[in-house]
């Protein structure tokens, strides 16, 4: 189920959530992973590793995208989503990581 939230909804995690929830940020992302575990819609991963992670990454571009380059800004975050969405799908003998 997790894993179909984010991919129905990329916009659930905007700047105001964000900020709304300072000064603990990535509480809301790390209960969406912690319940897809639970579902089976997420690979056994750290929790909190897997929030930083995905975090990290969609931050970065705002670093390196050149909005005068080949890709727009709406290609660069489906493409992201999509590398992180299949990072945290189900597969089989998946290590569990604490």
């Amino acid at each position: 189920m997790a894993y179909w939230l984010l991919k129905s909804e990329p916009d659930a995690f905007s700047i105001d959530d964000l900020q709304r929830l300072q000064p603990y940020p990535f509480e809301k992302l790390r209960a969406l992973i912690a319940d897809g575990i639970a579902d089976g819609s997420i690979a056994p991963v750290d929790v909190k590793m897997s929030a930083f992670a995905i975090a990290g990454a969609l931050n970065w571009p705002a670093r390196w995208h050149d909005p005068n380059g080949p890709s727009s800004a709406e290609e660069i975050a489906a493409a992201l989503v999509d590398t992180l969405i299949a990072g945290l799908a189900p597969r089989p003998c998946a290590p569990i990581r604490g």
